[in-house]
């Protein structure tokens, strides 16, 4: 699957890592909120090799239109006008991630006391891209993770990844230079 990041793309750590799981997620899913947990320890154990990009995906009342303040609206809008461009991007979004799906447990009312934020449009560019991709995808249930663009098979946890890691960075920066060649 293309999973080639977007001009505005949500990365956690490296963008250069020889590693890029993007998840494919929902806003309102506990197993999202646990593969994201999981992932973000990859990539706090695995600096320079590892990167998450994300992906989000509306879900239920979400994808009605007359919802503007969906919660994948918000959490975009916000980093569109608050963290993306810092010279500590990626630490912010990872807090921001964080913050929505541990401390304000998912509730979109409790995480805009944390995060205020101006009005926000209905349905915008980044938000849209996000959509259609997960639609070209063929995204059916979330968390749903890519690794340099593979599919994680389903017999397979994003957790396995942690001691397959150093020899995936190898396999995938070899890959590269040959493909250079």
């Amino acid at each position: 699957m293309d999973t080639t990041p977007f001009r505005q793309e949500m990365i956690i750590g490296n963008p250069q890592a020889p590693v890029r799981i993007l998840m494919a997620a929902s806003l309102s899913c506990g197993p999202c909120r646990d593969g994201f947990n999981q992932t973000s320890d990859l990539v706090s154990i695995y600096p320079e090799k590892v990167s998450l990009l994300l992906r989000f995906g509306e879900s239920g009342e979400e994808k009605d239109d007359t919802n503007i303040l969906s919660n994948s609206n918000y959490m975009i809008a916000y980093w569109q006008k608050h963290i993306q461009g810092l010279p500590d991007e990626s630490d912010q979004t990872e807090q921001l991630l964080f913050n929505w799906y541990n401390k304000s447990d998912m509730d979109l009312e409790l995480f805009k006391q944390q995060y205020p934020m101006a009005q926000v449009q209905k349905k915008f560019g980044l938000t849209s891209k996000h959509s259609q991709w997960m639609n070209k995808a063929g995204i059916k249930a979330t968390p749903t993770f890519y690794i340099n663009g593979y599919k994680l098979p389903r017999e397979y946890q994003i957790e396995d990844l942690m001691g397959m890691i150093p020899s995936l960075a190898e396999e995938f920066v070899q890959e590269k230079m040959l493909n250079k060649k």
